[in-house]
């Protein structure tokens, strides 16, 4: 009895929460190069006299190229590990960064920002991360998706600072301060504390107590993982990309996700500039901005509220809010400030909600079998990298035809309903339930 207690005995430090820190760290350091965009957009359009439409465009094709090598990216984590990859991709965007500080024309812009930082951003983020930490969380996914998706929050804040590196020295000097940022910041974390699996430091899913003898690197033989379970032919199929092509839930999944990178990216590379548009100083903008990324951050770490509900009802909550958002957003002018802050709430807060109840609902469908997952999730945000692409040079062009962004807003609004139908018809709950939704685990 004594041997059995000691065996079973529970890990005293998971390391999953060092893994998930040093993740949600890289990946906000990575997308805050791709987001630092709206304060150079300003800059670059003062020095160079470009059309809205035209320098809008490259970050179009940054999302455009991020998503097409995303199934790329996913298979090579796959295949050689995360920590490689995120090597390789620290130094192609520091490249990239450094480049950026000598740019001189349009094409320049489209190459560096469009193609070379695309690449560098991707393989340091969501396509290599989200590969590996469904390995690392399984009761507590929704919550692990939380914290990795506030990267998408916190590299808002951090873009908004880079708006006073440019301020004290220049746009082309700020670019390469990036680039340096971007070296010491990524690689002693991924040399030190990236790892694929719980095994590979002794460990289990959740830091929960258990034999190792005979575990692989998912989820086989963990009984409380087995408890969540709702349809078991679904999950005792192991789920490669050919396979996931041929199940409505993957379509419907990818037609969510395309929805979300629409809508997101539209309001993203336009919301500093919109501000300008309607009365607001640069500084404010910037501010705001920044502000936005905050409320980004606490919406995000409430994905644990997905545990507890449901994938589809928190996503729902999410989408909702961000409706409400947006026609504050449409309201607000100079002369009431308050509604902008009102607006930033609402969209950081409940977008934070929706996004990790959709990631984990991406897992929870299709991570059974465990390292097969980076290629199916490289797809799904490849189809959020093609409607990122469509939204920034829609917006950008209905403004340059319409000199208003109320049309672009109303599109928006569609999308986030149209994102909301497809996730419930992916229907998670009907494949694997929530930890809040299951039977009591035995033994706690």
């Amino acid at each position: 009895m004594g041997s059995a207690m000691t065996e079973e005995k529970k890990p005293r430090l998971f390391f999953g929460w060092f893994v998930l820190g040093a993740a949600f760290f890289i990946a906000t350091v990575a997308y805050s190069m791709r987001y630092s965009f709206s304060v150079f957009y300003p800059e670059i359009l003062n020095e160079f006299g470009w059309s809205r439409a035209d320098t809008a465009g490259a970050f179009s094709v940054n999302l455009l190229v991020y998503g097409i090598i995303s199934p790329f990216v996913g298979i090579l984590a796959d295949r050689f590990g995360p920590r490689k990859v995120l090597v390789f991709g620290s130094v192609v965007l520091a490249v990239g960064l450094l480049a950026l500080s000598q740019l001189h024309s349009i094409w320049q812009f489209y190459l560096l920002f469009g193609f070379i930082m695309a690449v560098g951003i991707n393989a340091s983020g969501f396509a290599v991360h989200y590969s590996y930490l469904p390995n690392w969380f399984i009761l507590r996914r929704g919550l692990a998706f939380g914290v990795i998706t506030a990267a998408s929050g916190a590299n808002n804040i951090l873009a908004s600072l880079y708006q006073r590196i440019i301020s004290s020295i220049g746009w082309r000097s700020a670019y390469g301060v990036l680039a340096a940022i971007v070296v010491v910041a990524i690689l002693p974390l991924v040399a030190f504390v990236i790892r694929r699996t719980p095994q590979d430091k002794g460990q289990l899913p959740d830091g929960v107590a258990g034999n190792l003898k005979g575990k692989g690197s998912n989820e086989a033989g963990y009984n409380r993982a087995d408890l969540l379970i709702a349809d078991k032919e679904w999950a005792a199929t192991e789920w490669t990309l050919g396979r996931a092509f041929k199940a409505n839930r993957f379509w419907f999944m990818f037609s969510s996700r395309f929805c979300f990178g629409f809508l997101v990216n539209l309001i993203m590379g336009h919301q500093p500039i919109y501000c300008q548009d309607v009365g607001f100083s640069a500084a404010f903008a910037a501010a705001v901005f920044g502000l936005s990324g905050f409320t980004l951050v606490v919406g995000n770490l409430c994905g644990f509220i997905s545990d507890r509900i449901g994938r589809e009802v928190t996503y729902t909550i999410g989408m909702v809010g961000i409706v409400i958002g947006i026609f504050i957003l449409m309201t607000a002018t100079a002369s009431q400030p308050w509604l902008l802050y009102l607006y930033v709430i609402f969209w950081g807060l409940f977008l934070g909600v929706a996004g990790p109840a959709a990631f984990a609902t991406q897992a929870d469908l299709f991570s059974f079998g465990g390292r097969r997952y980076g290629a199916i999730n490289g797809f799904f945000i490849f189809g959020y990298g093609i409607g990122g692409m469509i939204g920034p040079w829609l917006g950008g062009y209905i403004f340059d035809v319409s000199k208003s962004y109320d049309l672009a807003f109303i599109i928006v609004i569609i999308a986030s309903i149209a994102s909301c139908i497809f996730l419930w018809l992916a229907a998670p709950r009907k494949v694997r339930l929530v930890a809040g939704k299951a039977p009591k685990f035995a033994g706690g």
